[in-house]
């Protein structure tokens, strides 16, 4: 995904503050193993991004393989690798 979204000039590096992204972006995260976690932004500020992520977890454990569907609020920080524009 994120190649073909570079590819298509949909994608958005992640810069708190100054890249907010809109609801029905795609949130890429970077948990230690490059692109290997995704979520559809719900709201975002320039501190925080309220999303719906998949095969993730609501507690302690895996933040990208924790076989739930589930809405989070992560900060914005060096996780959050960038976004896709689907809005497009």
């Amino acid at each position: 995904m994120y190649y073909v979204a570079k590819g298509k000039r949909r994608w958005l590096d992640a810069k708190p503050q100054a890249t907010i992204p809109k609801p029905g972006w795609l949130v890429i995260y970077n948990f230690g193993k490059g692109a290997d976690h995704v979520g559809i932004v719900e709201s975002a500020t320039g501190a925080s991004l309220s999303t719906i992520e998949f095969n993730t977890t609501t507690g302690h454990g895996s933040q990208r393989d924790g076989g739930k569907v589930a809405r989070r609020t992560r900060r914005y920080d060096k996780t959050v690798k960038g976004f896709i524009n689907t809005t497009a």
